[in-house]
């Protein structure tokens, strides 16, 4: 499908709570995968159109369908981390999906 255009690998963190010794809570990232994706900075014209609607989205993912990512998974590439705002299967026809993620500083 479009496995020959994912060039690069990033590792998938997913939010799990984890209690602490004094019986609090404290969110940690646990791995969930390793995936193969294509990642594209945004054009600005869709970058300040997600702005609008306050949602700050810096680049766009491409996975192929069925890889385990959700909405605020993390994304680790080029030692860079990435959250994960949204994820589509833009044609419905299966074949591949697209997250839309924010570059943190």
């Amino acid at each position: 499908m479009i496995g020959h255009l994912l060039n690069i690998s990033v590792d998938i963190s997913r939010r799990t709570v984890a209690r602490d010794a004094m019986g609090g809570s404290i969110e940690t990232f646990a791995n969930v995968s390793t995936e193969r994706v294509r990642l594209q900075p945004m054009k600005a014209s869709e970058a300040n159109a997600y702005l609008k609607e306050g949602v700050t989205v810096t680049h766009r993912a491409y996975f192929n369908y069925g890889a385990d990512v959700q909405a605020r998974d993390r994304l680790i590439a080029f030692g860079k981390s990435f959250i994960v705002r949204d994820v589509v299967n833009p044609d419905y026809a299966d074949k591949y999906l697209v997250a839309d993620v924010e570059l943190q500083d």
